[in-house]
């Protein structure tokens, strides 16, 4: 989880050997990490041009999942388009495009775009069909599909999809069945957030906040999705109700740095220094790699005179 000291390092490599591709791609992997978007797609980029198969193939696959997750999905669609384009006949590269038809058609909709929201998913449609007939226990492309089918009124094929998203995770045999039952929900609710997140930053944020809803419907306490449920409040201006589940988040798990992190923002923000000063350096010791951590400490520490 060191990435920060993972980009300096491959940059010493690059220093030495500027046509090291293999360490511009980990420095790529490494700024995405940190979601470090537009870092990420100059690196993806920079190795796409290198033409050094498959180190390029690979990148311009990564640089369409930076894209689809800070909301790009239109962008996505080319570079995918462009993977099936060079002959990758396999289920993922299907899924990832049908994944971002789907958003496009759902952004479609919201738009009152009918006629567009239609044709985006009849190809996300076929094309998720495609994913399943080459891998029939792809889970995630079983609950994309029955997303689509769901929103075209199709509530047959969608439970149908549904029941084959839930056996495509018991396909795996566990001893513990009340074990495999909390896997699969887990599972569930976190392609749910994973969903969520495109379509919060696609402009959707009433879809994005259902499927979150839906999330925690399935697990309650399922940390993920609280803390994405409040990184939306945050952003919505509802910080009272963020920085409530963010607590909630901290009593059940006092390191979970994500919610050290945004409480502490949060308190700073309103002027509460010494509440939120400690949080921030919690979250900072446990994540190395938190953007600006240190800095921001040294800040307030100069401000206050501590």
């Amino acid at each position: 989880g060191k990435f920060t000291e993972a980009i300096s390092a491959h940059g010493e490599v690059l220093r030495l050997d500027p046509k090291s591709v293999e360490s511009l791609l980990a420095i790529a992997q490494a700024y995405d990490q940190l979601e470090n978007h537009d870092s990420a797609v100059e690196c993806y980029r920079k190795v796409m041009a290198s033409g050094s198969q498959p180190f390029a193939a690979g990148a311009r696959r990564a640089l369409a999942e930076v894209y689809f997750r800070s909301g790009r999905s239109a962008e996505a669609i080319l570079e995918l388009r462009a993977v099936l384009q060079s002959g990758d006949e396999g289920a993922e590269a299907r899924f990832l495009l049908g994944r971002a038809l789907e958003a496009e058609a759902r952004a479609a909709h919201a738009s009152s775009l009918k006629s567009e929201a239609e044709k985006l998913d009849t190809e996300a449609v076929h094309l998720l069909e495609q994913a399943i007939a080459l891998d029939p226990g792809h889970a995630q492309a079983h609950y994309v599909l029955a997303a689509v089918h769901r929103r075209q009124g199709k509530s047959d094929l969608a439970l149908r999809d549904m029941e084959s998203f839930r056996r495509s995770r018991r396909a795996v045999p566990v001893l513990d069945s009340a074990a495999s039952v909390k896997a699969e929900g887990v599972f569930e609710a976190r392609t749910a957030v994973q969903l969520a997140r495109a379509l919060f930053t696609s402009g959707d944020a009433d879809g994005a906040r259902a499927l979150v809803e839906h999330a925690l419907k399935l697990q309650p306490d399922f940390a993920e999705g609280l803390a994405y449920q409040a990184w939306m409040h945050s952003r919505l201006g509802r910080t009272d109700e963020a920085a409530r589940i963010y607590e909630r988040i901290l009593s059940v798990e006092p390191d979970h740095a994500e919610a050290l992190w945004n409480l502490g923002g949060i308190l700073l923000k309103s002027g509460r220094v010494e509440a939120g000063a400690p949080l921030i350096l919690r979250a900072a010791e446990i994540r190395k790699s938190f953007p600006d951590g240190w800095e921001l400490l040294a800040k307030l520490a100069l401000e206050h005179g501590t």
